[in-house]
């Protein structure tokens, strides 16, 4: 199945037209350098009888997540390298459902469903012959893992594949005029014997761009149009599109043209894109790594959490300074912390407080309750944990937040069974994601609870979540901004206004989440005596107290101050 490259693919900062050629690429040059050389030196001197040229790999891979400029690239090398060099395309979709119909239409249209695979191999053949007889030749293989997949249940017409192209490349290690350029963004699908030396031994990684190369890649892009955006709005951008790769960010190019015309559309105004239309488009449009996880995170600020000023900063310097200026910490030799837990009385606005840090630090949020990662089925709840943190890892720079990390990650041997329970398992995968063999740069853990004692103390060691933050019961002048945030979503009367500091007073003990049903009770009973009521007066605040108590012990106040002596 030879054609002419398909558009598509990852596309960081270029037009569709014919002529793509590798300086539209943006934010990819070290990736287009290593495969022009590994590309070019054996196709160029592979009629040398050096043994240094013919020490040349001849397969590559290139892997990333999908919208990385993988496709786009080879593309543009196809355009730039013909007709010097021979591009030849296999895709997956020569692994068709109805391989009967295909074959009878393109080889033979008597053929019996017997000799479909015999087709297929011979058709292959064919097309490897192909490379050879028009060399120097370059064979692109895109999706790889679709064509040759490490999956143990394979199709015979799978490994009919696997075997042409195995011994393909074995056979013609020597012969340097034709190279295999493979593409996939599932790296760990493609089968284990293709990535062996002497096969697809090159394997290139195309990732998601960092700061720098997004600028690189919006300047390519909108270097296509006139437009009056300011540089300084184009940094901006590229600094907060987090985890945005060149799909993406041409994704945002088209919005930001839609814009545009809508405006023009319905006023009269200039034909230019403007910085109002990019940042529309931004909001708009959810980075690729980010559409498969599901999570609504609402609108929090700190002004809508009371007090906590010291909670607040311990956690900018712990979580956001990192994450927004690794440069920094680089520079002074500081390690950043890989995590936090807070702990303290339920309805201390832990988890609130979680939301507002990723609100206020604008980074990509995954939120985890303990409990739903656990799964019946062995294996399983494991595969769940790694599954979370690679989604961090793609959507870096990333806060992940566990609620009740005291159900994920109990104290091992708790339940006295010598037996590894499920629990037991998905605390071993947790510690290995957060300080194991691959490093997790860019993400940050925030962990929530209610019982610190439960978690596991290897979990709290120094290198994984080593910055515990209590969240204590709200002090008077805490109280005092939790009710002012409250009586301005109310339609209170003065005289309850002016008698904020002897409510504050009356609280104590209270927790924020019990100062909030006190006020909601207030205006209930408001309600509760006259329907038609305009205000909540004190007298409601008052009576609201005989329902409303607080229910934190002082037993239970006792333990975390012993905690916190212990951890401080």
């Amino acid at each position: 199945m030879v054609r002419h490259k398909r558009g598509g693919g990852g596309n960081p900062g270029v037009s569709n037209r014919n002529g793509l050629c590798l300086n539209d690429v943006g934010g990819l040059s070290e990736q287009i350098r290593r495969i022009k050389n590994l590309i070019e030196f054996p196709l160029r001197f592979g009629g040398d009888s050096s043994c240094v040229v013919n020490d040349l790999s001849h397969g590559i891979v290139l892997y990333g997540a999908q919208g990385t400029g993988k496709s786009l690239v080879i593309r543009a090398l196809a355009n730039e390298l013909t007709p010097r060099i021979n591009f030849l395309n296999i895709y997956g979709d020569m692994l068709s459902d109805n391989p009967l119909k295909e074959a009878r239409e393109s080889v033979d249209p008597k053929l019996t469903a017997d000799s479909v695979e015999i087709v297929y191999k011979s058709k292959l053949d064919r097309l490897l012959n192909r490379a050879l007889d028009c060399a120097p030749s370059v064979v692109v293989l895109d999706d790889i893992h679709l064509l040759c997949s490490s999956k143990k249940n394979v199709t015979d017409k799978e490994n009919n594949f696997y075997r042409t192209l195995s011994t393909f490349l074995d056979e013609n290690r020597s012969n340097k005029r034709v190279v295999v350029l493979a593409a996939t963004n599932q790296l760990e699908s493609v089968h284990d014997g293709l990535r062996r030396p002497g096969r697809l031994e090159e394997e290139i990684e195309f990732p998601v761009p960092s700061a720098a190369e997004r600028l690189e890649i919006l300047r390519k892009i909108f270097s296509k149009i006139t437009h009056n955006i300011p540089e300084t709005c184009l940094e901006a951008i590229a600094e907060d599109a987090h985890s945005y790769t060149g799909a993406d960010l041409n994704r945002v190019y088209r919005e930001s043209l839609y814009n545009c015309l809508l405006r023009r559309s319905e006023t009269i105004d200039t034909k230019l894109i403007n910085e109002k239309d990019v940042r529309t488009a931004l909001r708009k449009v959810k980075p690729t790594s980010m559409r498969e996880i599901t999570l609504e995170v609402p609108k929090v600020y700190w002004k809508d959490i009371g007090g906590m000023e010291r909670v607040k900063k311990k956690l900018e310097q712990a979580v956001v300074w990192p994450l927004k200026h690794p440069e920094a910490f680089t520079r002074l030799g500081i390690q950043p912390s890989k995590g936090v837990l807070m702990y303290g009385p339920p309805g201390c606005s832990k988890t609130m407080i979680g939301k507002a840090l990723a609100t206020e630090s604008q980074l990509n949020f995954i939120a985890i309750k303990g409990p739903e990662l656990f799964d019946k089925y062995v294996g399983e709840s494991e595969k769940a944990v790694r599954e979370i943190f690679r989604k961090a890892k793609q959507a870096a720079p990333a806060i992940l937040f566990f609620d009740e990390l005291d159900a994920l990650a109990s104290e091992r041997g708790g339940s006295g069974s010598q037996s590894c329970t499920v629990g037991d398992r998905v605390l071993a995968q947790l510690l290995t994601e957060i300080d194991g063999i691959e490093e997790l740069d860019g993400v940050t853990i925030v962990a929530a609870t209610n019982r610190p004692d439960k978690v596991d103390m290897a979990l709290l060691r120094p290198g994984r979540l080593d910055s515990i933050i209590y969240v204590p019961l709200p002090d008077t002048e805490t109280r005092v901004e939790i009710f002012k945030i409250r009586m301005n979503r109310m339609s209170v009367s003065e005289m309850a206004r002016e008698n904020i500091g002897q409510l504050a007073e009356s609280t104590t003990g209270y927790s924020g989440a019990e100062i909030v049903a006190l006020c909601q009770e207030a205006a209930l009973l408001a309600l509760e005596e006259d329907m038609n009521a305009r205000e909540v007066e004190m007298v409601h605040f008052t009576k609201a107290f005989e329902v409303v108590k607080p229910r934190t012990s002082s037993i239970l106040i006792d333990f975390y101050s012993q905690y916190q002596l212990k951890n401080s």
